[in-house]
């Protein structure tokens, strides 16, 4: 009776772990996790001594979501359609739901375009990359694949 219990309790257990990772693998599987969340995007437009005007400013918060660490973020501005116009890359130590504000020095935005992030590289070694920079990545190889 005693063995019969322990069996029971053994796959009853096995059956809790099967089936809570069954929704995180079809969850993954349908929705990309983006590990840093953009929160605003601002372009100033900056002003010297005596009104000389100086480059435009690129202000981006944005907001670590990640479970862990982040050592660098790069963020890509893309065309409407997806190519690269800029990139602006972030060093530091984000932790997990810290909240930045980082100015880049910019003259490009106001040529149109989005951001998004591109790439994000953790503290324990690990990264993540955007499946839509690896999708532009490919056009352009083959882009100069084709012209040579």
């Amino acid at each position: 009776m005693r063995d019969t219990n322990i069996k029971c309790a053994l796959a009853a257990a096995g059956a809790v772990f099967i089936l809570a990772g069954v929704p995180a693998f079809a969850t993954a599987e349908l929705v990309e996790v983006v590990p840093i969340r953009i929160d605003s995007v601002e372009v100033d437009q900056s002003y010297g001594a005596f009104y000389e005007f100086e480059p435009e400013v690129l202000n981006v918060a944005f907001t670590n979501t990640a479970a862990k660490t982040a050592t660098d973020v790069v963020f890509d501005l893309v065309d409407d359609g997806g190519d690269l116009i800029a990139e602006y890359n972030d060093t530091g130590c984000f932790a997990q739901n810290s909240a930045v504000l980082q100015r880049f020095p910019d003259g490009n935005f106001e040529n149109g375009g989005h951001l998004e992030v591109g790439h994000v590289r953790f503290a324990d070694g690990s990264s993540w990359t955007a499946p839509s920079r690896q999708d532009r990545f490919e056009r352009q190889t083959e882009a100069a694949n084709a012209s040579t």
